[in-house]
């Protein structure tokens, strides 16, 4: 277990080193994250050549113990914002604009998002989409509904081939 709790830290340690050492716009931490999720894909490939604790799941024990205490980590901060109520006091109207407009913003994006996103999922051919209900394609195209009806066929078919070899 300490093993897997040094190799966090040390995850998070190094990309910290590289945040800084590079002057990279984005937080150590999560550039720590990311050597984390690529350590355990090496681990992944190379089982045999990795220590026992990190092949027989206590990385992953660690870390979700880690995470299970998580709430206990923001104890200090949220010490340090009540110390500092004076500062708070004084900056309240642009802390609360900030929220509402970061808030705000991160919907619209959202929002965007989900938007486009759906739009190009209307783009595609119902037929290529795996379980097309070809009731839903004839009311948009007829043509589509042909070739949606065509894909139905053609993998209940071969399903039912599968039963009949087993």
């Amino acid at each position: 277990m300490l093993l897997s709790f040094g190799l966090i830290l040390l995850c998070q340690l190094v990309g910290e080193a590289v945040a800084h050492g590079l002057g990279l716009p984005v937080p150590g931490p999560v550039i720590g994250l990311v050597l984390c999720v690529l350590l355990l894909a090496v681990r992944d490939r190379c089982r045999t050549v990795m220590p026992a604790e990190l092949r027989d799941g206590t990385f992953e024990a660690s870390g979700l113990g880690l995470l299970g205490n998580l709430s206990l980590l923001f104890i200090p901060a949220g010490v340090g914002v009540i110390q500092r109520l004076d500062v708070l006091s004084v900056n309240v109207v642009p802390i609360l604009v900030a929220i509402l407009v970061s808030t705000g913003a991160g919907l619209a994006v959202t929002a965007l998002v989900f938007s486009a996103v759906a739009r190009l999922m209307d783009q595609r051919d119902p037929a290529v989409v795996a379980g097309a209900d070809p009731a839903v394609a004839t009311r948009a195209d007829p043509a589509v509904a042909t070739r949606a009806n065509s894909a139905v066929a053609t993998r209940a078919d071969s399903a039912t081939e599968e039963r009949a070899d087993a």
